[in-house]
């Protein structure tokens, strides 16, 4: 596929497998998952998509939007996710075996690793868990073991620490 700058209201979609197997996925194994924005291309010699403008990416349960972002890999079988804006955003849901949280989280640039399920939050990041927050120069989550962690030096209030609002 040899894109030239796309500029319109594109949108994407592709199903992704939710577990291996065997034949080809029914509907019932794979999850929707649809990207839009104001525009999309390829550069040569690079493997992926750029998108600008408005980007918005909508799955079963998350969803990430930006300014613009980088989908690495083939479209319908990415590699990973970089998304930049001010801030960038996503939503998801956390937890292992059943007990689910919905998550937020904001930075300047989210980053998401299909393949070891790492998510980088990065520069002014902050995250609400429930009614939980937490603020760091840089968070991240591994989703195989349901825990986050942050560190640098970029709360909200530039107090140069991690902070963590916990509520009970």
């Amino acid at each position: 596929m040899n894109w030239k700058r796309l500029r319109c209201g594109l949108c994407i979609a592709w199903l992704i497998p939710l577990a291996p197997v065997e034949a080809e996925p029914t509907l019932e194994q794979t999850e929707l998952v649809i990207m839009s924005a104001d525009s999309a291309w390829e550069e040569p010699g690079v493997r992926g998509i750029y998108f600008d403008g408005n980007f918005k990416l909508q799955g079963s349960d998350w969803a990430m939007e930006a300014g613009s972002a980088f989908v690495s890999g083939a479209l319908e079988d990415p590699d990973s996710i970089v998304a930049h804006g001010n801030p960038a955003r996503i939503t998801f849901e956390t937890g292992i075996a059943g007990s689910h949280q919905r998550v937020e989280g904001e930075a300047e640039s989210v980053e998401y690793i299909r393949q070891t399920e790492m998510l980088y939050l990065s520069k002014s990041a902050r995250v609400l868990s429930g009614t939980d927050v937490m603020y760091g120069g840089k968070i991240q989550y591994d989703r195989n073991a349901d825990r986050f962690t942050a560190s640098g030096n970029s709360g909200p209030d530039g107090a140069g620490r991690v902070r963590f609002e916990l509520n009970k």
